[in-house]
């Protein structure tokens, strides 16, 4: 059962049904703008030690790259979402996969003491995925953080005047701003790499328990016979 689920939960959630639908064009300009950022990450670790107008040119270009691709992919989402899906924003659409996921599983047709049960199992089971989940992103942090303090610890390794470290530290405190903007916008884009399944479980149980309110508030009004005799109100 968790399988299906998780299965479900995949293929309902995927980017994939939204990509799909991009403008070619745009789909290019996001690819080269990512290939862009990789060529100018790469060239920039390769020449740290040379002139800090360069550094400071290659960070200033990362920037406004990925403001750039931010722009891109938020009007490609909008259209696709509004033109496609006749949603009218984010909460509407998440809403409707919402609702895909409840009607692919039947999820409104299983019984209240069926439901409970799988609230309880579902937790568990994320229980038992949490510790590596933690882990991880542990690892991802602790490889991640050295390579920031580097990166910022090599600027160090330059002449740098008052004013000169006044822009360099503003500049690095806006990329890292960017970075983590960039990493909450398009989230839903890199959800398919980065979600474990400890995050998928998680909502599920979400979705779970908001199905199983529901039908608790149904039963109290009458209106579901059947999960009313299972149930003591």
């Amino acid at each position: 059962m968790i399988n299906k689920m998780l299965e479900n939960y995949k293929e309902i959630y995927s980017i994939k049904n939204i990509w799909k639908y991009f403008h070619w064009k745009e789909k290019a300009k996001l690819i080269l703008i990512v290939l862009l950022n990789i060529g100018t990450v790469t060239l920039t670790s390769f020449n740290m030690n040379n002139k800090i107008g360069y550094v400071v040119a290659s960070n200033v270009f990362l920037i406004l790259s990925m403001l750039a691709f931010r722009r891109v992919y938020n009007n490609q989402l909008s259209k696709t979402i509004t033109e496609t899906f006749g949603k009218k924003d984010m909460r509407e659409y998440n809403e409707f996969r919402r609702q895909q996921f409840i009607n692919k599983l039947d999820l409104n047709e299983v019984s209240i003491s069926k439901l409970e049960y799988l609230v309880k199992y579902v937790k568990e089971y994320a229980k038992e995925l949490k510790t590596p989940y933690l882990i991880k992103n542990g690892f991802i942090g602790a490889i991640f953080i050295p390579i920031w303090s580097a990166y910022i610890t090599t600027f160090f390794n330059f002449s740098l005047s008052i004013k000169e470290l006044i822009l360099v530290t503003i500049i690095n405190t806006f990329l890292a701003l960017v970075l983590l903007i960039m990493y909450v916008n398009v989230q839903m884009l890199i959800e398919d790499f980065t979600y474990a399944d400890y995050n998928r479980l998680v909502s599920i149980q979400r979705i779970l328990e908001e199905v199983y309110i529901q039908k608790l508030g149904k039963i109290s009004k009458g209106l579901d016979v059947e999960d009313s005799e299972t149930v003591q109100v």
